[in-house]
């Protein structure tokens, strides 16, 4: 009799302990990922935990880059982009998120990487530059969601995704679409207990929020963020009233998820993808003699019209 008085507990225990497990199994770094190899490492908080930064030419005057890298890589993946940056004249600013290499703490789910990137971007903006934030993947959907503190005169995102809801549910029916939606009602609760209302802040009311000029590039192959499923530009339509440009990109060997950025085997960067990010930050940094203050700048290029590409 007492046992069947609190077997509805042990089995609700035993719920959240199999779902918290899954969900951290889901989210946990590849124990394969290598530190950054260059840039000088700094560390700065992100709640309880301490993260590791690296900086490129810091001597940089043409504006800040800071960028978000994605899931299941780390900083070392993107040196050739960074390096190419650096070489233009931005100050580049990139980092781990919590747990990762480098990093103290866990990292439990999408919504961490807004929240570490909002604490990137408090430690390292001092005012000084225009702020570019960039991102691939989960990297490109923080910088679209996040909540700026600071002003940001631009966005470059590589295959983003539109919510940590939306790309959960991709994710876990594209590991097995049989098990999918058991898995998704393990995971999406977990999500809201540790998380809380911001469990799913989407890109969209990110970018909305921010309105300041945008590029999405997407690759029309791309396997994991599909253009026509969790992407952020299967959402292109409603952010017809905001700065953002979307590219579709279709050339062979650029058309994924990771060689939209970078061409598989490749150690350089994706010319076919880059060229249109150079074009993107010339139109909005046109002369950097005239960067004389971030606000000036954010006031010029507010009134531009959108740019809504197919």
């Amino acid at each position: 009799m007492i046992f069947l008085f609190f077997l509805p507990l042990i089995l609700l225990v035993g719920y959240f302990c199999i779902a918290f497990f899954v969900n951290a199994a889901m989210f946990k770094p590849y124990k394969k990922i290598k530190p950054s190899s260059d840039g000088r490492k700094v560390i700065f908080p992100s709640g309880r935990n301490r993260l590791a930064g690296y900086l490129w030419n810091e001597s940089g005057t043409r504006g800040l880059i800071v960028f978000a890298h994605g899931m299941g890589t780390g900083i070392g993946y993107y040196l050739p982009e960074i390096h190419h940056f650096a070489a233009q004249g931005y100050k580049v600013f990139a980092f781990e998120y919590s747990g990762y290499p480098g990093s103290s703490g866990h990292f439990y789910g999408f919504p961490q990487a807004v929240t570490d990137l909002k604490n990137a971007l408090d430690f390292i903006d001092d005012g000084s530059l225009p702020v570019i934030l960039m991102g691939h993947s989960m990297g490109a959907y923080a910088v679209c969601a996040l909540r700026h503190n600071k002003p940001v005169t631009g966005i470059v995102a590589y295959a983003p995704f539109s919510s940590p809801r939306e790309a959960m549910i991709a994710e876990a029916i594209g590991r097995n679409r049989k098990g999918g939606k058991l898995l998704c009602a393990l995971i999406l609760p977990t999500q809201h207990i540790l998380f809380g209302r911001e469990c799913n802040p989407t890109a969209i009311a990110g970018l909305s929020r921010a309105n300041v000029p945008t590029l999405v590039l997407q690759g029309s192959e791309d396997r994991e963020v599909t253009p026509d499923g969790c992407a952020l530009y299967a959402h292109r339509g409603e952010l017809s009233d905001v700065p953002v440009t979307f590219r579709l990109i279709g050339e062979k060997g650029s058309d994924g998820h990771m060689t939209v950025i970078r061409k598989k085997d490749s150690q350089t960067v994706n010319e076919d993808t880059v060229r249109y990010v150079d074009a993107f930050l010339d139109a909005i940094l046109p002369d950097e003699t005239c960067q004389t203050h971030v606000t000036t700048i954010r006031s010029e290029i507010g009134t531009e019209p959108t740019a809504l590409e197919k």
